[in-house]
């Protein structure tokens, strides 16, 4: 799989970046699964963007990717899966997605802990608490309907760092490193 290298050198001197967590392809057909179900009228992420955000970086010099690393590798992932059972959407942003009814206390801590190592070092990061989720719709003008589904039992393997690049038909998201 592409997204597993190592490491993909960014495309600028400076890059859009943010930490994610990446289905598998599994995660990812069944998230597709219940999108699919939902039939909402809005723009779709397309299936390869599918992630879950753990840090938005906003734009960050090359130069500054280095101090990333440690920052990244003291990320412990939680030996506790994350269940993707709730269906939503944030008004304000126009965003329809399917995430995590209660967050674990395990990654709640780690995901706080991220962050406060990230402002700590001068990155912008988030202050309110995680709300996992990952975005199925963008322009999504009234909430998704509630359809039933099964809860998709995700145990993710690694930390992804992740450029997004504008195309022509949205953004890309490109893995430009990964720590298990």
């Amino acid at each position: 799989m592409p997204w597993r290298a190592r490491y993909l050198p960014l495309s600028r001197n400076s890059a859009r970046l943010f930490f994610a967590l990446w289905p598998d392809t599994a995660v990812r057909q069944a998230i597709e699964t219940v999108r699919t179900g939902l039939n909402a009228e809005a723009r779709i992420v397309p299936t390869r963007n599918l992630h879950m955000t753990i840090a938005f970086l906003g734009e960050v010099t090359l130069a500054r990717l280095s101090d990333l690393e440690p920052i990244a590798a003291q990320f412990c992932l939680p030996g506790e899966p994350l269940f993707l059972d709730q269906l939503g959407w944030f008004k304000r942003s126009r965003v329809g997605w399917l995430g995590s009814d209660s967050v674990p206390g395990t990654w709640a801590k780690q995901v706080a802990a991220l962050a406060g190592r990230l402002r700590k070092s001068g990155f912008r990061a988030e202050r309110r608490p995680w709300k996992p989720h990952v975005t199925l719709y963008r322009d999504l003008r009234t909430s998704p309907e509630k359809i039933p589904f099964k809860a998709i039992k995700w145990a993710p393997d690694s930390l992804c760092l992740v450029q997004s690049e504008t195309g022509e038909k949205g953004p890309n998201y490109r893995i430009t490193r990964h720590w298990p």
